[in-house]
């Protein structure tokens, strides 16, 4: 490790907005962002998701070949409070219990704003 290495964890502790007022409010990522709006760190010469990062470091690894889905910005949609798309504010949460690993598919369909999940309807979602 070289003389600027800061571990994953420092990184997070050190970057993320967590709001006082919200119990179960998001943890926000507070430096650079992908274009697609989710956080991104940079780690051994690459960049990697946050919410990944953050899952790994707080709750253990991912199951391979899963996603990570934002069950904060499940919850919002299905209230109409979040609007979805590459402006999704809850992309750059890190908080571990809005994290929950699935599948691409049931990661999909878990969000009622995608096109997968509006095409079967509420009743089907996973």
């Amino acid at each position: 490790m070289g003389k600027h290495h800061v571990a994953p964890i420092d990184k997070l502790n050190a970057h993320v907005f967590k709001s006082e007022d919200d119990d179960d409010g998001c943890w926000l990522w507070q430096l650079s962002c992908a274009p697609n709006g989710y956080g991104k760190m940079w780690i051994d010469g690459r960049y990697y998701s946050t919410h990944r990062i953050a899952y790994e470091v707080f709750v253990g690894p991912i199951p391979e070949g899963s996603d990570i889905d934002h069950l904060c910005h499940n919850r919002d949609a299905e209230l109409g409070l979040c609007s979805g798309g590459w402006e999704c504010y809850h992309r750059p949460c890190v908080r571990p219990d809005h994290l929950d690993p699935k599948r691409r598919r049931a990661n999909l369909l878990a969000s009622p704003l995608t096109e997968a999940s509006r095409l079967i309807g509420s009743s089907q979602r996973v």
